[in-house]
């Protein structure tokens, strides 16, 4: 009998030892081993940098219109073709948009700085803005170009005596807005001595200044000007000009040369003495004054302080060293009185007179700069 309470109790044990171990082995790792014993977390960085060029893209939610607008010369220009451009670089727009037109209408993957462009044609040279999307919207940009300028440097020009002489010249241009208009810009006004190269040149936003060069090609001593005008690659107007006024920096010692070849004979009865020949003139000028300088003489007839008569001589070319002739008129016992206009190539004009009982001595009868 004990026999068999033993074997019971040995059973009980063994029984028991079994299911100790089997709940120590089921025993989860996550669980605390006790009351003070708490799981171990692994820290995580959260200061790492996030690179500022390539941000997270950000969900648009719903539609975005993109509208275009072009104004030129204070004017609305509608029809000048557009796209718009992602951040990525992707065009948005799979069929032309112009401007003035039908908003683009698309849903965005993404938030971010996008790019509206207006491709090089007509009048219009490539031109680009950006536009912020930030969510569900109607967004709009504007390209404008006014107040369109042309400018020189220098703004005046005084040249030399010498032929040859050339002068460098700067045109600049200009304007307000984001829409690149490029210009041609021509030349005129120069007189036939003088030429501007090149004539024409065609400025824009990348390229705003252009060298040119004026020549003096021939004797002149006149004023004359240069003037700019731009057009639009279309031979619009722009109403931009400007010119360059340009002179001699020199002065002119001009004096008039007279000679005279006359002899005093006894006509008849009824006249004591006639005065007969001719006078010459020509201009003393250094050769400065070029040609196209004239003269022109006139007589009058005066009896007892009265004009009886008058008449021209005649206009006639004038230069330094070739003589310019006139016949004296004849009437006897009457005063005649002999004047004379210059008129210098350069604008500039003398004038004097005399009689012809006293006519002057050969040499200068008038001196004057000019």
């Amino acid at each position: 009998m004990n026999l068999k309470y033993l074997k019971i109790s040995t059973l009980i044990i063994l029984c028991s030892l079994m299911c100790f171990s089997f709940i120590l082995g089921c025993k989860s790792t996550q669980l605390p081993n006790g009351p003070y014993d708490v799981p171990t977390v692994t820290a995580t960085a959260t200061n790492t940098a996030t690179p500022t060029n390539s941000p997270t893209p950000t969900a648009t939610l719903g539609p975005v219109n993109v509208s275009c607008y072009v104004n030129y010369g204070g004017s609305s220009q509608n029809g000048v073709s557009w796209n718009l451009v992602d951040p990525n670089g992707n065009t948005i727009n799979t069929t032309t948009q112009t401007s003035g037109g039908t908003p683009l209408l698309f849903t965005p993957s993404f938030d971010g700085i996008y790019s509206v462009n207006i491709p090089t044609q007509t009048r219009y040279l490539y031109s680009s803005q950006p536009l912020t999307i930030a969510g569900a919207g109607n967004y709009a940009v504007t390209f404008s170009c006014s107040g369109q300028t042309i400018s020189t440097n220098p703004t005046s020009i005084g040249y030399s005596s010498s032929v040859g002489y050339q002068i460098p010249v700067t045109v600049s241009y200009s304007y307000s807005g984001n829409l690149d208009v490029p210009v041609s810009i021509q030349t005129s006004g120069l007189s036939s001595a003088f030429s501007v190269s090149p004539s024409h040149v065609i400025l824009n936003t990348l390229g705003s200044m252009a060298p040119l060069t004026i020549t003096k090609n021939s004797c002149d001593a006149n004023s004359t000007s240069l003037n700019f005008t731009a057009f639009d690659l279309l031979g619009g107007a722009t109403n931009a000009t400007s010119n360059i006024g340009i002179s001699k920096n020199y002065s002119i010692p001009v004096s008039i040369l007279f000679s005279s070849n006359v002899s005093i004979t006894n006509a008849n009865r009824n006249c004591t003495t006639e005065l007969t020949g001719t006078i010459s003139f020509e201009l003393d000028s250094a050769n400065l004054l070029c040609s196209g300088s004239t003269i022109d003489v006139t007589y009058s007839v005066s009896l007892f302080g009265n004009i009886v008569s008058s008449g021209d001589l005649g206009t006639q070319s004038i230069s330094d060293g070739v003589a310019t002739t006139y016949t004296l008129q004849s009437d006897c016992n009457r005063t005649i009185t002999y004047s004379y206009t210059v008129n210098l190539s350069n604008g500039g004009s003398m004038s004097g007179s005399f009689i012809d009982g006293s006519i002057p001595a050969n040499g200068s009868i008038n001196t004057a700069n000019y």
